[in-house]
């Protein structure tokens, strides 16, 4: 499942969704992870930022 989603990349290989490659995170593809976690390639500020960028996310 990460892999579809573009979290991780195979060992070998490729792997390709609809003739696509999945070359990464893509926003027409999503995952609900069972327990919370950070997106380890992103800054902790990054991280933070993407939670606010929804747009019930208030600035103060």
């Amino acid at each position: 499942m990460r892999i579809f989603a573009g979290l991780i990349f195979p060992d070998t290989g490729t792997v390709s969704l609809a003739g696509k490659p999945i070359e990464g995170p893509d926003t027409d593809i999503s995952m609900v992870f069972q327990s919370y976690a950070l997106y380890p390639w992103l800054t902790v500020y990054d991280n933070i930022a993407l939670a606010c960028s929804h747009k019930t996310c208030h600035r103060n």
